[in-house]
């Protein structure tokens, strides 16, 4: 399953842009919580704060990546990678701000 990304940082540029710009990344952002993480209702997000979204949706990614990890490593006969986990999370979070 592949990670998805917040639509919104909470900077100035949120909340300068219009309805169209934001709308369908909005839509697909509660699409993914609702259909990728585990008990997640559309109730639930629609009620939920964006931190707290764009904190389960951090927390999926980083729970996907390590499953990816552990294929690879099972795949590849139990190799271990030399990138530690705090590379991982700067590199997550540089994506996440990047935005696609």
């Amino acid at each position: 399953m592949a990670p998805f990304v917040c639509f919104s940082h909470l900077t100035n540029l949120f909340f300068s842009i219009s309805p169209e710009e934001y709308y369908q990344p909005w839509q697909d952002e509660i699409w993914g919580c609702v259909n990728y993480i585990k008990g997640m209702t559309y109730e639930t997000v629609m009620s939920m704060p964006v931190y707290k979204r764009k904190y389960w949706i951090l927390k999926h990614n980083m729970e996907q990546q390590q499953q990816q990890e552990e294929y690879e490593n099972s795949k590849n006969g139990g190799r271990t990678s030399s990138i530690g986990g705090s590379a991982i999370n700067s590199y997550a979070a540089l994506e996440q701000r990047n935005g696609k």
